[in-house]
């Protein structure tokens, strides 16, 4: 229920950003649909597995239990896929707002195809293995321990990134700086929920391994990725509007220079 909840706030929110900017770039829009797809494939491949195990599984039994299915298997791709996208963008971002600091921006991108290599090998290891019980007790569950904790790492990487240059903007801005405060909010915000499903999922790899309750926060955590860019995005529109208002108009000036009466005179005639 909710990655369903989750991926109608993904279809909103895509619909939200192409009517608000149809001027953006053709590799952003570009990236938004890929996204979108991508979600939209996630979902269907859930949505097809919990059909086969709770509908169609009723009537042969545990079975089915004894092997993941194809479904999930593709599912996991996928997800490590849309997160390493996301952790790519907000590399760029803050490439360009730490104006081209390449050392915090290789830390983001190192930790981020870590993660992407050790989500691969999880994938890798779950097609080969198919027993769900092997596959998070042996090395697969070392892989998915490595892909969680570097995401984690990448993903407060950026936040700090973005919060501490935002803040460094800030000061001298005067006209800017309350804008400049919303997106501190905005990186810190998406930072803390990010780190926090993973750090969940991190802590149920320990405490449930082997059982299917390590991979619940799975089904939502592509999702949020998706839908914190998605927000990154348009939250654009929502600081433009504010910096339309605080614009200062010139008023117009009253003259203080005294009118002589051979003036008056004549303005009456």
């Amino acid at each position: 229920m909710i990655s369903l909840c989750l991926y109608g706030t993904t279809l909103a929110q895509t619909t939200l950003y192409f009517r608000s900017f149809p001027s953006d770039g053709k590799p952003t829009k570009f990236l938004v649909f890929f996204l979108c797809v991508a979600d939209t494939f996630h979902v269907i491949l859930l949505s097809h597995m919990f059909w086969h195990f709770l509908i169609y599984g009723r009537s042969i039994g545990l079975i089915l239990l004894l092997r993941l299915s194809w479904e999930l298997e593709v599912s996991f791709i996928v997800a490590y896929i849309v997160i390493s996208v996301v952790q790519c963008f907000f590399a760029l971002r803050v490439w360009r707002v730490s104006g081209k600091n390449w050392i915090v921006t290789s830390i983001i991108c190192v930790t981020g195809m870590i993660q992407l290599g050790a989500g691969m090998a999880f994938s890798a290891h779950a097609v080969i293995v198919k027993i769900p019980t092997l596959v998070l007790n042996t090395s697969g569950h070392i892989s998915g321990q490595i892909q969680l904790v570097f995401s984690m790492v990448c993903d407060i990487a950026i936040s700090a990134s973005l919060v501490y240059y935002f803040s460094t903007l800030c000061v001298g801005m005067e006209k800017t700086k309350h804008i400049l405060q919303y997106l501190v909010i905005l990186s810190v915000n998406t930072g803390v929920l990010l780190c926090l499903v993973t750090a969940v999922t991190l802590i149920l790899f320990q405490v449930e391994s082997g059982t299917f309750i390590t991979l619940g926060p799975h089904f939502v955590l592509s999702k949020l990725y998706v839908n914190s860019l998605l927000a990154t995005l348009n939250s654009r529109k929502h600081f433009r509007d504010i910096a339309n208002r605080t614009v200062d108009f010139p008023l117009p000036t009253i003259s203080t220079t005294p009118v002589s009466h051979h003036d008056s005179v004549a303005t009456s005639r």
